[in-house]
């Protein structure tokens, strides 16, 4: 190798002295051989081979930042020590098809493998190479095999046979392997790796169709239809890989478009869009169809065709009839033809169907692609649950390759060691409020911060394609009024489907008029919004040369290895045309920063290359010039001479981001790149090498990190997603980045993951970053830090970004691009090779300078690209927004007149989304004012009291008219506008009616319902019933509608990932529903209604009272009240309630009891003591009143709420008065009495976890916190809420068990077992119940205590699809998606508590389809009190009685608040003979 000098002629020593020097600069390093890094080092003229050099070594784990686990979706791989054997196989005669191959081998497996190969079981690859653990009994031989094949055509089966000849290659050695993963060797045995990845394919590739390296079939998961005849499948990824911890196999989820298996006719209906058993086809239809299915279409079937070489004709209407007798039903459908040109077939279309299985490989359309992208969008925690399903589905551990290769794979994600970094802080103007912004999740806002702009003169139009000649037209004009000065900015509002008129305005702007332009399309234009113009005014600053932000520690010169010395950070990446273009070239682009300390600016060059070139040729170029001679350039070279024009400095420390690398080209981007970088520093300056530091980004891998737990909200983000979230220090929360650098990375080189951003939706995927080459000795945290940052500095919005920001530019800049490539190019013209590639046109510049003497025509000079100071030409100002304003009034008054001048034309809207492009021109000048001033001259008239009258008969008239046009907005007009609002978006509903809504059409669906009892009576189908008003709807409507509660509108939402949204990823938006004031009455105003910091203090206090650790606490005798020093447990408490109420059924016969009213006694035990630490007696008289309060509120709750009506001194207002003055009456005094007694109270004694001593002590620590009025509100809600839910729960689990009693003899098993006959259950005995776990979940499934629950927006939000205006009610129908079908199977309507036999989670296809206490942060309190309660009464019942459904059992399930057995719960009891204990389950004495 040619290693001997540099490339700009310094001699060897020269160079030992400078990488010498280099490392000697950073301390704390650990020195390295100055020989080796001679031979690996490119500085010295790169070797011609990759084996000359080796990647940059793992210098050292990072430390810096906070610790967390995080799981990979990576799968540890045990080998054993075997011999990996390769043969070659030649198959005469040839088969090109891999499936017939494989069919081959497999055959030839069958016949040989006992004997002849030695009961091997051989890994084959398809093609050449066959692969066994272990030598087969010969060196080399050839096998005779023999397949029936059918051919197609004709139907007909024939026996062909095959040679197959094997002999032996090579030995791959594992023990290369195993030094790799120990980390004793560099380069990785691809021989070896290879072998494993074909074993562990072979199975996967027999019952799969395989793509790539993912494989997909339609068992997988149900196919979805994306339109057009086509439909997306299910698969995954699978790729073996050397990591720190071992071998790993990594395995994602994918998706892909296939065409739809349908019969040939039908797919041709989708295709064209009409009835083609109707209609005939055009040429132009037959050519769009034949495009689809690669088949021409040539001929109809009455056309005639030769049969013989008499050259006697026949049609193929007559050819089919006498040959098959199959009847051409429709003639008028072209044929297909299929065969070669030899021996040409025609097939009647209705008689093809399309094989099952065919990818479709063409660019799918904007739908299509949309409909794709939400069946791969997947939350984390689903697909993390598909990737270890996928696992279980391939049976690793059955595989009878796996196992002859001796590989073990395991079933569990990988946990792996996160740190999480944390975010840099921001610098903004010193003019704005906020001068420094220290990132939240990721994220930002403009809030209270400046930077640039200026404003606007007049509007023209034109229709798409005539924009080329309108913009010129444009241009000259404004340029004639600005007499000399340049235009600065270009506005165009585009139309919403614009297809190229985007890349041919951006073309005509940027290479002929050299205008900054800025897009818009019409449907933002006119829904504007402040978070909208804020991120057209980042995009507006950064085009006009401005920064949006800096680094605060970049301005503070506080970056390692970039503050120190002028440092340049390059990003390059190259894109290629999509999968059909082979004439279009390839785009490579490079930017580079041009600021430095800030290095937030970047200018960017690109270039058009050979097809499909990855390598960047343009680098470095040299060329030979008539009048200069040689000249140098090339797009290193000119960036490096732009950063010393805008910097006064030259570069002294270079790092390079590179973009869209795989690892196959490693080596050979290493080796071709940093030479020409090397190259351009030494065309700049004899002696000019400044050290490099290399890095390949990489998007497209298949790594994905899961959080640990996903209900831990410290360690996601709102789409669930790992963070950047929230890392809680000593003293404020900080938004990061989690980074990945051990078990999961490569076992020697410096690679990381590096998540730097905030996902929106679906899984996100982490960048994966390896350093290659690195001169500059960056350590892991410097490295993983700078890189960190560097993704808050992306200029076009307020979020950090996935890849770093010079990469990004790239990909962008090389995007924009291709919009300039000659729009008439023909797309057959032949695939240009590397000398023939069409240069892009040049950028016109506003001045005619370049950066140096190089050929500018073949370099497009991008505008700068980034982010922060101000403009030159501006002042700081903060009218962009307004401006913006101004620009979108003035183009909707524009269009509007050029709407009305047109009377038979369509309306503004259409008109400008279908055919029409406003273009808006700005330039500076002074900022437009509004205000009129006063004509001082006017003198007044008529007298003071004239006057007077006259002004205050205005005003009243006016508040008259205000009060009406309001009150008509709220009953009429804006229920209107909300209908047609949720039209547009496809949400209909039944018609708003006047005042009224849809209240009185709902109230009489439900009578209808509630008269009628079930049929049959052990039917749990009670949707019809229970919420008949979403079951007739939803028929009509979809499960997505629109209904009125008066003149509010509410939204039915039963789709669990919007569920997810409104109650934990959007949460922040929602407020509970303010119900009726009678009801609020009777719940009171407590947890259930209370909302905002009041809310979130009083759940704070009163929490403690619910966990399971308190409820378990001690009980004092002679107090009956919680304390820790006494020798009694809640759960015998209520137990001997149980007990006693059990032992009361006589010994012998059956006893009918009513359990609805029976088990009210249980649950006002259990509540009055957890609420109050005291007697029953004492809340006794509360239950009784609530009682009679409840008949009230559930009238009111069934009518429209009308202010001011409860006011009135009506009969049923007097009685409710009564009974809540009565109540508060009772529970003060009980307060009263609980404060008197406090002297006597301790901290850790008696009465310490109970709800009203937590409250009291509350009050005492915060005056002004909780009142007494507040103290009365809780005991309210939690008398109520908590009597009716466990009561209900209780009830129904009562009734399911006498309806189904093989699972009551199977909860009564379980508890005999496990807590005897006669003892009361302890606490640990009761968590042993699995069996009536289950039977309590599926209980709280089909039977939930609220049907459903109520959110109210209150901002404008969007979630999914839909745009929810401020004020709008979303109603959740908990019971119809506890039955919805699609989420739970089949058998929705059965009772099968074995469904929740892998835990809630895994119950249904989404866990959010399980909500009977509610999601997010206002899940029900006191559920864990509720289901304690419920176990200990059905153990006990179970123990000591037997029981079923009386005869006098109506089934009807109806809404009363909660949900009732509307005719009682009659249940015959009979109890059970005494039996001796099986274990002494606790001792009360």
């Amino acid at each position: 190798m040619n290693q001997q000098k540099l490339h700009g002629g310094c001699p060897l020593p020269e160079v030992k002295k400078n990488m010498e020097r280099r490392r000697g600069r950073r301390k704390g390093k650990t020195d390295v051989d100055p020989a080796t890094e001679i031979v690996t080092g490119l500085s010295i003229g790169p070797p011609v081979s990759s084996k000359g050099i080796f990647f940059c070594r793992r210098p050292g784990f990072g430390q810096v930042g906070s610790r967390c686990i995080v799981k990979a979706n990576h799968f540890l791989a045990e080998l054993t020590n075997k011999d990996l054997i390769q043969y070659d196989v030649t198959i005469t005669p040839e088969v090109s098809s891999r499936s017939m191959n494989r069919a081959i081998m497999s055959e030839l497996v069958r016949l040989y493998r006992e004997i002849e190969l030695g009961m091997k079981l051989p890994a084959y690859d398809g093609r050449k190479s066959l692969y066994t653990a272990g030598y087969l009994p010969f060196n080399s031989r050839e096998f005779v095999v023999k397949l029936v094949e059918e051919d197609g055509r004709i139907g007909i089966a024939r026996e062909k046979e095959y040679r197959v000849a094997i002999k032996f290659v090579a030995r791959a050695d594992i023990y290369h392997l195993q030094q790799l993963i120990s980390g004793r060797q560099t380069d990785a045995p691809q021989e070896a790796l290879q072998v494993l990845d074909i074993v562990l394919r072979e199975l996967s590739n027999q019952r799969y169709i395989s793509v790539g390296r993912s494989f997909y079939s339609p068992d997988i998961r149900k196919p979805q239809w994306l339109g057009d005849g086509l439909q997306s499948w299910c698969g995954f990824y699978q790729s073996i890989r050397p990591t720190q911890m071992g071998l790993s196999l990594n395995i994602d989820m994918s998706s892909m478009a296939f065409i739809e298996p349908l019969p040939v006719m039908e797919f041709a209906a989708q295709i064209l869009g009409k009835d083609v058993l109707s209609k005939p086809l055009s040429d132009a239809e037959c050519i769009k169809e034949s495009s689809f299915i690669l088949l021409k279409i040539l001929i109809f079937p009455f056309y005639s065709f030769p049969v013989d070489e008499q050259m006697n004709m026949k049609s193929v209407v007559e050819y089919f009839k006498e040959m098959y007798g199959f009847a051409i039903q429709h003639s008028h459908l072209p044929c297909l033809q299929v065969g070669n040109q030899k021996k040409v077939n025609y097939l009647p279309m209705e008689a093809c169907k399309i094989v099952e299985g065919q990818r479709y490989t063409k660019r799918l359309n904007d739908k299509q692609i949309t409909s794709l992208l939400k069946v791969t969008c997947q939350r984390p925690r689903e697909q993390e649950k598909d990737i270890l399903q996928t696992v279980i589905q391939n049976e690793y551990e059955q595989d009878p390759y796996a196992h002859e290769f001796g590989i073990n794979i395991s079933s569990k994600l990988t946990s792996v060691e996160a740190r999480i970094l944390p975010a840099p802080w921001l610098k903004y103007h010193d003019t704005g409020k906020e001068k420094q912004c220290l990132p939240h999740v990721g994220q930002w806002n403009m809030m209270n911060k400046k930077f640039n702009c200026e404003p606007v003169i007049p509007v023209s139009s034109a229709k798409p394609e005539q924009v080329e000649k309108a913009l010129k037209q444009v241009y000259s004009a404004a340029m004639n009024k600005l007499k000399g000065r340049e235009l600065e900015l270009l506005i165009a509002i585009l139309p919403d489907n614009n297809g190229s008129l985007y890349g041919d305005l951006k073309r005509i702007c940027e290479t002929d008029l050299g205008l900054i332009s800025q897009c818009c399309l019409t449907k933002h234009v006119f829904k504007t919004s402040k978070q909208y113009l804020a991120n057209v005014s980042l995009k507006i600053n950064v085009k006009m040369g401005g920064r949006n932000t800096v680094l605060l520690d970049a301005i503070s010169w506080r970056i390692p290895l970039v503050s120190d010395i002028p440092t340049i950070i390059f990003g390059a990446d190259v894109t290629h045309p999509e999968t059909g273009e082979d004439s279009s070239p390839s785009i490579a682009a490079v930017v580079a920063s041009q600021d430095w300390p800030e290095v937030t600016k970047y200018a960017g060059l690109v270039c058009a290359q050979a097809h499909r070139q990855e390598l960047i040729q343009d680098l470095f170029k040299t060329w030979t010039d008539p009048q200069r001679g040689t000249v140098t350039g090339g797009m290193i070279r000119e960036l490096l001479i732009s950063f010393r024009k805008a910097t006064g400095q030259k570069p002294l420390r270079i790092i390079f981001y590179r973009d869209g690398v795989s690892e196959g080209q490693f080596y050979q981007v290493l080796l071709h790149e940093v030479d020409a970088i090397r190259k351009a520093c030494a065309s700049l300056e004899p002696n000019y090498q400044p050290p490099v530091t290399f890095v390949v980004v990489q998007k497209r891998h298949h790594t994905r990190l899961f959080a640990n737990n996903h209900k831990d909200r410290n360690s996601t983000d709102k789409s669930g997603n790992i963070l950047p979230g929230n890392s809680v220090t000593m003293t404020f929360l900080s938004n990061v980045g989690t980074v990945v650098d051990s078990k999961i990375c490569h076992p020697t080189e410096f690679d990381f993951y590096l998540c730097s951003h905030s996902g929106i939706q679906g899984t996100s995927r982490p960048a994966h970053y390896h350093v290659l080459w690195d001169e500059n000795n960056f350590t892991a945290d410097e490295m993983q830090i700078l890189t960190n940052n560097l993704c808050y500095t992306y200029a076009r919005c307020t979020r950090s970004v996935s890849v770093v920001p010079p990469a990004y530019y790239a990909h962008l800049a090389a995007f924009r691009a291709r919009f300039y490539m000659d729009p008439n190019r023909s797309e057959n013209s032949p695939t240009p090779s590397m000398g023939s590639v069409k240069p892009l046109p040049a950028l016109k510049e506003k001045d005619n300078t370049t950066a140096d003497s190089c050929d500018a025509s073949e370099y497009l000079k991008s505008l700068q690209t980034s982010s922060v100071s101000s403009l030159p030409s501006c002042h700081f100002l903060l009218q962009l927004l307004a401006v913006w304003e101004s620009t979108i009034l003035a183009f909707r008054s524009n269009a509007n007149a050029n709407a009305n001048a047109n009377a038979n034309g369509p309306r503004l809207p259409t008109l400008t989304a279908a055919s029409s492009m406003t273009i808006y021109i700005t330039q500076e000048s002074a900022p437009v004012t509004f205000l009129k001033k006063k004509n001082k001259n006017k003198k007044d008239t008529g007298t003071m009291g004239d006057a007077v009258t006259w002004f205050l008969s205005l005003v009243s008239s006016g508040l008259c008219m205000f009060m009406v046009l309001k009150l008509l907005d709220y009953l009429w007009w804006r229920p209107k506008r909300l209908e047609h609002h949720f039209a547009s978006q496809g949400i209909r509903g039944p018609p708003y009616r006047f005042f009224v809504g849809c209240v009185k059409e709902m109230v009489g669906l439900m009578l209808e319902a509630s008269s009628k009892a079930m049929v049959p009576q052990t039917s749990h189908n009670i949707l019809p019933r229970v919420l008949s008003f979403y079951h007739h709807w939803k028929k009509i409507y979809g499960s997505t509608f629109l209904l009125w509660f008066g003149p509010t509108a509410r939204i039915t939402i039963a789709d669990p990932d919007l569920i997810r949204e409104i109650f934990s990823t959007r949460a922040e938006f929602f407020d509970r529903y303010e119900s009726h004031p009678l009801v609020r009455q009777l719940e009171g105003e407590g947890l259930v209604n209370l909302r905002g910091k009041k809310w979130a203090q009083h759940r704070k206090v009163l929490s403690p009272a619910f966990h399971m650790e308190n409820i378990k606490v001690a009980i004092s005798d002679s107090f009956f009240v919680f304390g820790r020093d006494s020798n009694q447990l809640l759960i015998p408490l209520i137990g001997k309630t149980v007990q006693g109420m059990v032992e009361k059924l006589p010994d012998s016969g059956e006893v009918e009891i009513d359990v609805s009213e029976w088990f009210q006694e249980v649950t006002e035990y259990a509540i009055t003591r957890t609420a109050l630490g005291s007697s029953y007696d004492d809340g006794k008289a509360v239950f009784q009143l609530q009682t009679k309060q409840m008949v009230f509120a559930a009238e009111a709750f069934r009518k429209v709420f009308i202010p001011g009506y409860r006011f009135l001194p009506t009969k049923k207002n007097t009685m409710s008065w009564k009974l809540d003055k009565e109540i508060r009456r009772g529970l003060i005094a009980l307060i009263r009495r609980r404060k008197e007694s406090s002297d006597d109270e301790k901290p850790g004694g008696r009465y310490e976890k109970d709800l009203l001593r937590l409250m009291i002590n509350a009050s005492a620590s915060s005056p002004g916190g909780i009142t007494a009025g507040d103290m009365v509100e809780e005991c309210k809600t939690f008398f109520f809420a908590g009597k009716q839910t466990t009561s209900n729960l209780l009830t129904w689990a009562t009734v399911l068990l006498a309806m189904h009693p093989e699972w009551q003899e199977r909860a009564r098993a379980e508890v005999l077992q496990v807590c005897g006959s006669r003892d009361i259950p302890t606490r640990d005995h009761l968590a042993e119940l699995k069996t009536l776990g289950l039977i309590l979940n599926e209980t709280l499934r089909l039977y939930p205590p609220a049907v459903a629950t109520i959110r109210r927006a209150k901002a404008d939000v969007e979630i999914g699809d839909y745009r929810i205006p401020r004020g709008t009610d979303l109603l959740i129908p908990i019971i119809a998606i506890h039955h919805d079908e699609r989420l739970w199977g089949p058998d929705v309507a059965r009772f099968d508590p074995a469904r929740f036999a892998e835990g809630v989670s895994r119950a249904a296809l989404r866990p959010t389809a399980f909500m009977p206490f509610g999601l997010g942060a206002r899940t029900c309190v006191g559920q864990n009190l509720a289901l304690l309660v419920a176990r200990l009464t059905l153990a006990i019942i179970l123990q000591r009685s037997s029981f079923r459904l009386s005869p006098a059992y109506i089934h009807a399930p109806t809404v009363l608040m909660l949900l009732y057995p509307q005719y009682g719960a009659p249940i015959l009891f009979r109890a059970l003979p005494s039996q001796p204990s099986l274990q002494s389950c606790h001792n009360i004495s």
